[in-house]
């Protein structure tokens, strides 16, 4: 038994043979590709097997990149948590900064005058919450421009990290 196929470009119609429907045949009056056995429509990509092959190809091809991008991340990231540097996330304000193409520090002249400030305080055993008290009454502003000094600011500035809050009523270290 045959299959009739109607090209949709020229018009003509021909009969292809059983064994053939499913498959892909050329029109013989204008040579256009037909899914034979199918609603006759043109081939597109998705029925082409070149093209599905292609495709396959730059998959795999994208996902090895993505595996070796992922890998040399991960080796680099290491190799700076092994020199005891972070790696990920928002810096502190107060982290040494590299100078990038050779310019200066960035930090504003207030962040070295605090930090000098605090740490003269700090060797005269003044605690946290007293150098945080000396900066407010001499009307410093904090470097996030927001808000009066506190002890966790005072912290922050020196390089510390922030005390954890507990919860109230919670006994110390439980």
């Amino acid at each position: 038994m045959s299959v009739r196929v109607r090209c949709p470009k020229c018009g003509n119609q021909f009969c292809s043979k059983k064994p053939l429907a499913g498959t892909i045949v050329n029109c013989p009056q204008c040579g256009q590709k037909l899914a034979v056995g199918r609603a006759s429509a043109p081939v597109t990509g998705d029925e082409n097997p070149e093209w599905n092959l292609i495709r396959q190809m730059m998959r795999l091809v994208a996902e090895y990149n993505k595996h070796d991008v992922v890998s040399r991340l991960s080796a680099a990231r290491q190799r700076i948590r092994a020199q005891g540097k972070k790696c990920e996330g928002r810096k502190r304000f107060n982290e040494a900064r590299k100078p990038v193409g050779g310019k200066p520090d960035t930090r504003p002249e207030q962040y070295h005058k605090l930090l000098d400030a605090a740490r003269a305080m700090r060797e005269e055993r003044k605690t946290y919450t007293e150098i945080a008290t000396e900066f407010n009454a001499q009307g410093l502003p904090r470097l996030a421009g927001r808000g009066g000094w506190t002890s966790d600011a005072v912290r922050v500035l020196l390089g510390l990290r922030a005390r954890k809050r507990q919860a109230p009523g919670s006994k110390p270290g439980g």
